[in-house]
């Protein structure tokens, strides 16, 4: 009932003002939505009509408001139809306090990109940010976001800071050797790797 009477915006957008300033935020800093809720779960102000009014359901948010935030994790986005990098954080008025809501900014991956290349271009290897399954986030090559890449088994194993050999299939179909130097990113919840 809710999501149809709240169609149109599928936002309450109690104060325009703060709808605004939210806006002015997505060009400046690479962002493609940024949402607040309220206590209930409900979008309280969107920076543009996102994919449903109630948030109380998604995982972000419970987990933003029971553990205070939710680690970021590359998704499909509905609302902006793109692949965005995705974190949440509880509201609160005080330290301590229950959460008053929860907010959820999504980052789209153009500008990961863009440094990826030109990094790549600078010593002429293809360098990729993975997230812990191995699916492509991001990367100075060509290859579509949240595929998996071959061989991220045995890279995905290797111990953060180190070289390691690895196999992928040739356009032949037999293994090819690579080699990759291996980091970790965002605490360990993504893989950095030159190859």
């Amino acid at each position: 009932m809710l999501e149809q009477q709240f169609d149109a915006d599928r936002s309450l957008q109690v104060d325009g003002r703060v709808r605004s300033f939210l806006r002015s935020l997505l060009p400046q800093l690479g962002i493609a939505e940024i949402m607040l809720t309220d206590a209930s779960g409900l979008n309280a102000v969107t920076s543009s009509r996102t994919t449903d009014f109630v948030q109380h359901d998604e995982d972000w948010w419970e987990q933003a408001t029971r553990e205070g935030e939710a680690p970021a994790t590359v998704v499909f986005d509905e609302s902006v139809r793109q692949v965005v990098m995705s974190m949440a954080l509880a509201v609160r008025e005080g330290v301590g306090d229950a959460p008053e809501g929860a907010h959820k900014v999504s980052f789209g991956l153009a500008g990961i990109d863009s440094v990826l290349r030109s990094v790549s271009a600078i010593g002429g290897i293809q360098v990729d940010l993975v997230d812990p399954r191995g699916r492509l986030v991001a990367s100075s090559g060509t290859a579509s976001r949240l595929q998996l890449l071959p061989g991220m088994d045995r890279v995905l194993s290797t111990p953060r800071d180190s070289i390691v050999a690895y196999d992928v299939p040739t356009a032949e179909g037999e293994p090819g050797r690579r080699l990759a130097a291996v980091d970790d990113v965002q605490g360990g919840r993504c893989r950095l790797i030159a190859h």
